[in-house]
Protein backbone atom coordinates (compact mmCIF):
# COMPACT_ATOMS: atom_id res chain seq x y z
CA UNK A 1 0.00 0.00 0.00
CA UNK A 2 3.00 2.45 0.16
CA UNK A 3 2.26 2.73 -3.78
CA UNK A 4 -0.75 5.48 -2.51
CA UNK A 5 -0.37 8.74 -1.56
CA UNK A 6 0.13 9.61 1.67
CA UNK A 7 -3.35 11.48 1.94
CA UNK A 8 -5.05 8.43 0.32
CA UNK A 9 -3.43 6.42 3.28
CA UNK A 10 -4.89 8.85 5.79
CA UNK A 11 -8.18 8.52 4.48
CA UNK A 12 -8.19 4.68 4.43
CA UNK A 13 -6.34 4.77 8.08
CA UNK A 14 -9.21 7.06 8.69
CA UNK A 15 -12.04 4.99 7.75
CA UNK A 16 -10.83 1.90 9.27
CA UNK A 17 -10.58 3.21 12.43
CA UNK A 18 -13.89 4.73 12.50
CA UNK A 19 -15.14 0.94 11.81
CA UNK A 20 -13.52 0.09 14.38
CA UNK A 21 -14.76 2.65 16.39
CA UNK A 22 -18.31 2.37 15.32
CA UNK A 23 -17.81 -1.62 16.35
CA UNK A 24 -16.72 -2.53 19.79
CA UNK A 25 -15.75 0.41 20.80
CA UNK A 26 -18.59 2.05 21.55
CA UNK A 27 -18.85 -0.31 24.35
CA UNK A 28 -15.03 -0.15 25.45
CA UNK A 29 -13.74 3.47 25.48
CA UNK A 30 -10.24 2.66 26.00
CA UNK A 31 -10.29 1.78 22.27
CA UNK A 32 -11.30 4.85 21.55
CA UNK A 33 -7.89 6.48 23.17
CA UNK A 34 -5.95 3.70 21.16
CA UNK A 35 -7.55 4.55 18.09
CA UNK A 36 -6.66 8.07 18.15
CA UNK A 37 -2.98 7.33 19.17
CA UNK A 38 -3.20 5.09 16.04
CA UNK A 39 -4.35 8.27 13.90
CA UNK A 40 -1.55 10.60 15.46
CA UNK A 41 0.47 8.41 14.60
CA UNK A 42 -0.32 8.05 11.28
CA UNK A 43 -0.87 11.97 10.54
CA UNK A 44 2.91 11.83 11.49
CA UNK A 45 4.07 9.51 8.95
CA UNK A 46 1.93 11.04 6.49
CA UNK A 47 3.38 14.76 6.78
CA UNK A 48 7.02 14.92 8.61
CA UNK A 49 9.40 16.50 7.09
CA UNK A 50 12.84 15.35 6.20
CA UNK A 51 15.22 14.43 3.76
CA UNK A 52 13.89 12.46 0.62
CA UNK A 53 15.17 9.02 2.06
CA UNK A 54 13.01 9.74 5.47
CA UNK A 55 9.86 10.41 3.51
CA UNK A 56 10.12 7.29 1.50
CA UNK A 57 10.86 5.22 4.64
CA UNK A 58 7.90 7.06 6.55
CA UNK A 59 5.68 6.43 3.49
CA UNK A 60 6.59 2.57 3.94
CA UNK A 61 6.14 2.60 7.47
CA UNK A 62 2.49 4.36 6.56
CA UNK A 63 1.69 1.92 4.50
CA UNK A 64 2.27 -1.55 6.42
CA UNK A 65 0.16 0.86 9.08
CA UNK A 66 -2.65 1.91 7.21
CA UNK A 67 -2.59 -2.18 5.68
CA UNK A 68 -2.76 -3.64 9.27
CA UNK A 69 -5.49 -1.32 10.74
CA UNK A 70 -7.56 -2.27 7.48
CA UNK A 71 -7.53 -5.68 8.21
CA UNK A 72 -8.35 -5.80 11.61
CA UNK A 73 -10.89 -3.74 10.81
CA UNK A 74 -12.50 -5.65 7.81
CA UNK A 75 -12.10 -8.97 10.57
CA UNK A 76 -14.38 -6.91 13.08
CA UNK A 77 -16.61 -6.01 10.54
CA UNK A 78 -16.47 -9.67 9.21
CA UNK A 79 -17.26 -10.94 13.25
CA UNK A 80 -20.22 -8.49 13.46
CA UNK A 81 -21.65 -9.27 10.22
CA UNK A 82 -21.62 -13.47 11.03
CA UNK A 83 -21.19 -12.84 14.67
CA UNK A 84 -18.68 -15.81 14.91
CA UNK A 85 -15.56 -16.67 14.51
CA UNK A 86 -15.97 -17.28 10.66
CA UNK A 87 -16.28 -13.76 9.76
CA UNK A 88 -13.09 -12.77 11.84
CA UNK A 89 -11.07 -15.17 9.38
CA UNK A 90 -12.83 -14.58 6.43
CA UNK A 91 -13.23 -11.39 6.21
CA UNK A 92 -9.41 -10.35 6.04
CA UNK A 93 -8.88 -12.91 3.61
CA UNK A 94 -11.44 -11.60 1.71
CA UNK A 95 -10.12 -8.21 1.91
CA UNK A 96 -6.41 -9.66 0.85
CA UNK A 97 -8.03 -11.73 -1.99
CA UNK A 98 -9.66 -8.43 -3.35
CA UNK A 99 -6.53 -6.39 -3.05
CA UNK A 100 -4.34 -9.17 -4.77
CA UNK A 101 -7.13 -8.86 -7.78
CA UNK A 102 -6.58 -5.43 -7.84
CA UNK A 103 -3.01 -5.66 -8.25
CA UNK A 104 -4.17 -8.60 -10.69
CA UNK A 105 -5.79 -6.56 -13.11
CA UNK A 106 -3.32 -3.44 -12.70
CA UNK A 107 -0.33 -6.21 -14.16
CA UNK A 108 -1.84 -6.97 -16.59
CA UNK A 109 -2.98 -3.36 -17.94
CA UNK A 110 0.48 -2.11 -16.16
CA UNK A 111 2.11 1.05 -17.55
CA UNK A 112 5.39 -0.13 -19.70
CA UNK A 113 7.98 2.47 -19.47
CA UNK A 114 10.45 2.37 -22.24
CA UNK A 115 14.02 1.30 -21.63
CA UNK A 116 15.76 4.86 -22.31
CA UNK A 117 12.63 7.00 -20.80
CA UNK A 118 11.55 8.06 -17.43
CA UNK A 119 7.76 8.80 -16.27
CA UNK A 120 7.17 11.43 -14.19
CA UNK A 121 3.66 11.46 -12.18
CA UNK A 122 2.41 13.71 -10.01
CA UNK A 123 -0.58 12.93 -7.58
CA UNK A 124 -3.22 15.10 -7.43
CA UNK A 125 -4.19 14.35 -3.54
CA UNK A 126 -0.67 16.28 -2.03
CA UNK A 127 0.75 17.51 -5.62
CA UNK A 128 4.17 15.21 -5.01
CA UNK A 129 5.77 13.77 -8.12
CA UNK A 130 6.67 10.24 -8.78
CA UNK A 131 9.08 9.52 -11.26
CA UNK A 132 8.96 5.71 -12.49
CA UNK A 133 11.95 4.43 -14.28
CA UNK A 134 12.04 1.91 -17.46
CA UNK A 135 10.12 -1.23 -16.20
CA UNK A 136 6.11 -2.20 -16.00
CA UNK A 137 4.58 -0.39 -13.62
CA UNK A 138 0.62 -0.38 -12.74
CA UNK A 139 -1.42 1.99 -14.76
CA UNK A 140 -2.19 5.73 -13.30
CA UNK A 141 -5.44 6.03 -12.02
CA UNK A 142 -6.95 9.62 -12.93
CA UNK A 143 -8.42 10.55 -10.23
CA UNK A 144 -5.63 10.51 -8.00
CA UNK A 145 -2.50 10.90 -10.76
CA UNK A 146 -2.23 12.85 -13.67
CA UNK A 147 1.11 12.11 -16.27
CA UNK A 148 3.26 14.99 -16.19
CA UNK A 149 5.88 14.07 -18.92
CA UNK A 150 7.91 10.98 -20.56
CA UNK A 151 11.36 11.92 -20.84
CA UNK A 152 14.95 10.61 -22.25
CA UNK A 153 17.33 9.67 -19.73
CA UNK A 154 20.17 9.13 -22.98
CA UNK A 155 22.37 11.58 -24.74
CA UNK A 156 20.79 14.14 -26.85
CA UNK A 157 22.95 15.48 -29.60
CA UNK A 158 22.37 19.08 -31.25
CA UNK A 159 24.56 20.58 -34.19
CA UNK A 160 24.24 24.29 -33.97
CA UNK A 161 25.11 26.52 -36.85
CA UNK A 162 25.90 30.13 -35.86
CA UNK A 163 25.58 32.83 -38.84
CA UNK A 164 27.13 35.87 -39.10
CA UNK A 165 28.59 36.31 -36.23
CA UNK A 166 29.76 40.13 -35.25
CA UNK A 167 33.48 40.29 -33.97
CA UNK A 168 35.19 43.99 -32.57
CA UNK A 169 37.11 44.29 -35.51
CA UNK A 170 33.46 44.99 -37.44
CA UNK A 171 34.39 42.21 -39.55
CA UNK A 172 31.60 39.24 -39.97
CA UNK A 173 32.31 35.11 -39.67
CA UNK A 174 29.91 33.59 -42.09
CA UNK A 175 29.56 30.60 -39.79
CA UNK A 176 30.66 28.88 -36.49
CA UNK A 177 29.61 24.96 -36.09
CA UNK A 178 28.85 23.96 -32.84
CA UNK A 179 28.62 20.26 -31.75
CA UNK A 180 26.83 19.94 -28.50
CA UNK A 181 25.45 16.61 -26.36
CA UNK A 182 23.52 16.83 -23.31
CA UNK A 183 21.28 15.07 -21.05
CA UNK A 184 18.57 15.45 -18.49
CA UNK A 185 20.69 15.73 -14.93
CA UNK A 186 20.19 12.58 -13.35
CA UNK A 187 23.03 10.75 -10.46
CA UNK A 188 24.46 7.30 -10.39
CA UNK A 189 24.95 4.89 -7.36
CA UNK A 190 28.80 4.71 -6.35
CA UNK A 191 29.69 1.97 -4.44
CA UNK A 192 26.31 0.35 -4.11
CA UNK A 193 24.67 3.20 -1.94
CA UNK A 194 21.33 3.44 -2.78
CA UNK A 195 19.83 6.57 -4.06
CA UNK A 196 16.17 7.51 -3.41
CA UNK A 197 14.34 7.98 -7.16
CA UNK A 198 14.11 11.87 -6.81
CA UNK A 199 17.81 12.53 -6.31
CA UNK A 200 18.76 9.70 -8.74
CA UNK A 201 16.52 11.60 -11.73
CA UNK A 202 16.73 14.87 -10.36
CA UNK A 203 16.48 16.91 -13.58
CA UNK A 204 13.47 15.39 -14.47
CA UNK A 205 11.59 17.37 -11.77
CA UNK A 206 13.14 20.43 -12.93
CA UNK A 207 12.96 20.42 -16.69
CA UNK A 208 8.86 20.55 -17.00
CA UNK A 209 8.78 23.53 -14.58
CA UNK A 210 12.04 25.66 -14.66
CA UNK A 211 12.18 25.35 -18.57
CA UNK A 212 12.79 28.87 -20.15
CA UNK A 213 9.84 30.32 -21.60
CA UNK A 214 7.92 27.13 -21.50
CA UNK A 215 4.48 28.18 -22.96
CA UNK A 216 5.10 29.61 -25.60
CA UNK A 217 7.55 27.06 -26.64
CA UNK A 218 5.44 23.95 -25.43
CA UNK A 219 2.34 25.66 -27.64
CA UNK A 220 4.61 25.57 -30.60
CA UNK A 221 5.33 22.29 -30.19
CA UNK A 222 2.38 20.81 -29.66
CA UNK A 223 0.42 22.63 -32.55
CA UNK A 224 3.43 20.92 -34.75
CA UNK A 225 2.15 17.75 -33.72
CA UNK A 226 -1.52 18.56 -33.63
CA UNK A 227 -2.12 17.55 -30.18
CA UNK A 228 -2.68 19.00 -26.79
CA UNK A 229 0.23 20.29 -24.60
CA UNK A 230 -0.97 17.47 -22.04
CA UNK A 231 -0.57 14.95 -24.82
CA UNK A 232 2.30 16.31 -26.52
CA UNK A 233 4.92 15.83 -23.30
CA UNK A 234 3.98 12.33 -22.94
CA UNK A 235 6.23 11.33 -25.90
CA UNK A 236 10.08 11.67 -25.57
CA UNK A 237 10.65 13.51 -29.08
CA UNK A 238 8.76 16.12 -27.30
CA UNK A 239 11.29 16.74 -24.44
CA UNK A 240 14.22 16.30 -27.10
CA UNK A 241 12.85 18.58 -29.98
CA UNK A 242 12.56 21.24 -26.96
CA UNK A 243 15.90 20.80 -25.19
CA UNK A 244 17.40 20.92 -28.94
CA UNK A 245 15.48 24.24 -29.32
CA UNK A 246 16.82 25.81 -25.75
CA UNK A 247 20.33 24.72 -26.60
CA UNK A 248 20.25 26.04 -30.04
CA UNK A 249 19.16 29.79 -28.52
CA UNK A 250 21.88 29.32 -25.71
CA UNK A 251 24.63 28.40 -27.89
CA UNK A 252 24.13 31.49 -30.30
CA UNK A 253 23.41 34.13 -27.62
CA UNK A 254 26.45 33.02 -25.92
CA UNK A 255 28.80 32.55 -28.24
CA UNK A 256 28.24 36.26 -30.41
CA UNK A 257 28.72 37.95 -26.85
CA UNK A 258 31.77 35.20 -26.37
CA UNK A 259 33.29 36.99 -29.68
CA UNK A 260 32.42 40.39 -29.55
CA UNK A 261 33.07 41.39 -25.46
CA UNK A 262 35.85 38.60 -24.14
CA UNK A 263 39.49 39.54 -24.29
CA UNK A 264 42.24 36.85 -24.93
CA UNK A 265 45.58 36.35 -23.97
CA UNK A 266 47.59 37.60 -27.07
CA UNK A 267 51.75 35.93 -26.49
CA UNK A 268 52.97 37.86 -29.72
CA UNK A 269 52.06 41.05 -28.13
CA UNK A 270 52.14 40.53 -24.52
CA UNK A 271 48.70 41.99 -23.63
CA UNK A 272 44.85 40.48 -23.61
CA UNK A 273 42.88 41.64 -27.07
CA UNK A 274 39.98 40.53 -28.50
CA UNK A 275 39.64 38.19 -31.37
CA UNK A 276 39.20 38.85 -35.21
CA UNK A 277 37.71 36.95 -37.83
CA UNK A 278 40.90 34.55 -38.34
CA UNK A 279 41.72 34.25 -34.56
CA UNK A 280 38.44 32.22 -33.69
CA UNK A 281 39.79 29.51 -35.70
CA UNK A 282 43.13 29.46 -34.16
CA UNK A 283 41.54 29.45 -30.83
CA UNK A 284 38.54 27.26 -30.99
CA UNK A 285 39.87 25.16 -28.11
CA UNK A 286 40.10 28.10 -25.73
CA UNK A 287 36.53 29.46 -27.25
CA UNK A 288 35.19 25.91 -26.66
CA UNK A 289 36.00 25.42 -23.16
CA UNK A 290 34.88 28.96 -22.18
CA UNK A 291 31.77 28.59 -23.96
CA UNK A 292 30.94 25.35 -22.33
CA UNK A 293 31.59 27.10 -19.16
CA UNK A 294 28.56 29.37 -19.72
CA UNK A 295 26.19 27.42 -21.38
CA UNK A 296 26.14 25.09 -18.46
CA UNK A 297 25.83 28.01 -15.83
CA UNK A 298 22.88 28.41 -17.73
CA UNK A 299 21.09 24.93 -18.45
CA UNK A 300 21.60 23.40 -15.36
CA UNK A 301 18.97 25.79 -13.68
CA UNK A 302 16.24 23.77 -15.63
CA UNK A 303 17.42 20.61 -15.46
CA UNK A 304 20.36 20.15 -18.40
CA UNK A 305 24.25 18.85 -17.59
CA UNK A 306 26.63 19.09 -20.66
CA UNK A 307 28.88 16.43 -21.17
CA UNK A 308 30.48 17.39 -24.39
CA UNK A 309 30.31 20.90 -26.89
CA UNK A 310 33.33 21.19 -29.55
CA UNK A 311 33.29 24.11 -32.50
CA UNK A 312 34.23 21.88 -34.96
CA UNK A 313 33.88 24.64 -38.19
CA UNK A 314 34.49 28.38 -38.41
CA UNK A 315 33.73 29.21 -42.10
CA UNK A 316 35.14 32.59 -43.28
CA UNK A 317 34.30 34.39 -46.82
CA UNK A 318 37.77 35.11 -48.66
CA UNK A 319 36.35 38.07 -49.65
CA UNK A 320 36.00 39.29 -46.33
CA UNK A 321 39.33 37.76 -44.95
CA UNK A 322 40.90 39.92 -47.36
CA UNK A 323 39.11 43.19 -46.95
CA UNK A 324 39.97 42.34 -42.89
CA UNK A 325 43.52 42.20 -43.63
CA UNK A 326 43.65 44.97 -46.58
CA UNK A 327 44.72 47.62 -44.18
CA UNK A 328 46.96 45.60 -42.48
CA UNK A 329 48.84 44.40 -45.49
CA UNK A 330 49.13 48.37 -46.85
CA UNK A 331 50.27 49.17 -42.99
CA UNK A 332 52.91 46.28 -43.83
CA UNK A 333 54.35 47.33 -47.00
CA UNK A 334 54.30 50.92 -45.99
CA UNK A 335 56.49 50.33 -43.16
CA UNK A 336 58.82 47.60 -44.99
CA UNK A 337 59.07 50.68 -47.47
CA UNK A 338 60.41 52.77 -44.89
CA UNK A 339 62.61 50.27 -43.52
CA UNK A 340 64.09 49.89 -46.96
CA UNK A 341 64.10 53.48 -47.35
CA UNK A 342 66.04 54.22 -44.05
CA UNK A 343 68.84 51.62 -45.02
CA UNK A 344 69.68 53.10 -48.39
CA UNK A 345 69.69 56.78 -46.64
CA UNK A 346 72.30 55.05 -44.12
CA UNK A 347 73.69 53.60 -46.92
CA UNK A 348 74.01 56.47 -48.94
CA UNK A 349 75.62 58.61 -46.18
CA UNK A 350 77.77 55.99 -45.05
CA UNK A 351 79.23 55.99 -49.27
CA UNK A 352 79.02 59.92 -49.27
CA UNK A 353 81.43 60.27 -45.59
CA UNK A 354 83.43 57.41 -47.28
CA UNK A 355 83.90 59.80 -50.10
CA UNK A 356 84.36 62.65 -48.79
CA UNK A 357 87.19 61.37 -46.31
CA UNK A 358 88.90 59.98 -49.46
CA UNK A 359 89.08 63.33 -51.10
CA UNK A 360 90.01 64.87 -47.97
CA UNK A 361 92.68 62.86 -47.41
CA UNK A 362 93.77 63.17 -50.85
CA UNK A 363 93.85 66.79 -50.71
CA UNK A 364 95.36 66.89 -47.59
CA UNK A 365 98.24 64.65 -49.26
CA UNK A 366 98.39 66.93 -52.29
CA UNK A 367 98.73 69.94 -50.32
CA UNK A 368 101.31 68.39 -48.37
CA UNK A 369 102.86 67.16 -51.41
CA UNK A 370 102.93 71.07 -52.99
CA UNK A 371 103.88 72.23 -49.89
CA UNK A 372 107.21 69.82 -50.07
CA UNK A 373 108.13 70.50 -53.61
CA UNK A 374 107.46 74.37 -52.39
CA UNK A 375 109.95 74.46 -49.89
CA UNK A 376 112.24 72.07 -52.46
CA UNK A 377 112.05 74.53 -54.70
CA UNK A 378 112.26 77.65 -52.41
CA UNK A 379 115.91 75.83 -50.51
CA UNK A 380 116.89 75.47 -54.57
CA UNK A 381 115.74 78.86 -56.01
CA UNK A 382 117.74 80.44 -52.75
CA UNK A 383 120.79 78.35 -53.42
CA UNK A 384 120.76 79.68 -57.32
CA UNK A 385 120.76 83.06 -56.35
CA UNK A 386 123.44 83.06 -54.00
CA UNK A 387 125.52 81.48 -56.70
CA UNK A 388 124.48 84.12 -59.26
CA UNK A 389 125.59 86.97 -56.69
CA UNK A 390 128.59 85.32 -56.64
CA UNK A 391 129.30 85.09 -59.92
CA UNK A 392 127.95 88.56 -60.72
CA UNK A 393 130.47 89.84 -57.88
CA UNK A 394 133.02 88.16 -59.47
CA UNK A 395 132.42 89.17 -62.78
CA UNK A 396 131.93 92.70 -62.20
CA UNK A 397 133.89 93.77 -59.34
CA UNK A 398 133.15 97.51 -59.85
CA UNK A 399 129.16 97.26 -59.77
CA UNK A 400 127.50 99.27 -57.93
CA UNK A 401 125.92 97.40 -54.59
CA UNK A 402 122.38 99.27 -55.40
CA UNK A 403 122.15 98.18 -59.02
CA UNK A 404 123.12 94.76 -58.09
CA UNK A 405 120.42 94.99 -55.31
CA UNK A 406 117.68 96.32 -58.34
CA UNK A 407 119.08 93.14 -60.64
CA UNK A 408 118.06 90.87 -57.71
CA UNK A 409 114.64 92.05 -56.83
CA UNK A 410 113.58 91.71 -60.43
CA UNK A 411 115.12 88.19 -60.58
CA UNK A 412 113.13 87.16 -57.61
CA UNK A 413 109.90 89.10 -58.96
CA UNK A 414 110.03 87.44 -62.00
CA UNK A 415 110.70 83.97 -59.99
CA UNK A 416 107.52 84.27 -58.29
CA UNK A 417 105.62 85.14 -61.53
CA UNK A 418 106.96 81.95 -62.43
CA UNK A 419 105.35 79.73 -59.42
CA UNK A 420 101.98 81.78 -59.67
CA UNK A 421 101.97 80.79 -63.32
CA UNK A 422 102.98 77.24 -62.21
CA UNK A 423 100.27 76.94 -59.15
CA UNK A 424 97.06 78.12 -61.11
CA UNK A 425 98.09 75.79 -63.64
CA UNK A 426 97.69 73.01 -61.44
CA UNK A 427 94.55 73.83 -59.54
CA UNK A 428 92.17 73.21 -62.92
CA UNK A 429 93.96 69.91 -63.17
CA UNK A 430 93.37 68.97 -59.20
CA UNK A 431 89.52 69.84 -60.08
CA UNK A 432 89.11 67.70 -63.01
CA UNK A 433 90.58 64.44 -60.78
Amino acid sequence: MSRLSPSLLVIILIVSCLFIYLGPGETQPAIGVILLIILAFGLFLAFSGGTPQQKEASRGMLGTFTGIVAVASAALLGYDAINNMIGLICAPILLVGAYMLFLAILSRSGLNVEEGEVLLIQRRMDHQHVIRPPGLHSPMVPALEAGVAVMPTYTIETDVDVELVDTSFLHKVDRITVDTACRIIQHFPQDGEPIPVELRYEGFLKLPYNYPNRDHVFRELAEKRNKPIIEARMTADFWIEAIQHQIKQDVDEELRTIIHNHTFYNSDKRAYSKLGPADISSRRAELSVLLRQKIQETVQHWGIEILQLNITQVILNPDRVKAFYQDMSINREIQEAERKLKLEVSRTRELADAEAYRMNTTAEAELEIQRRRNEIQSDTTLTMLNEWMEAMKEKNPDMDPDDLKHILLLTLEEHKRMQYRDRTGLLPMQDSQ
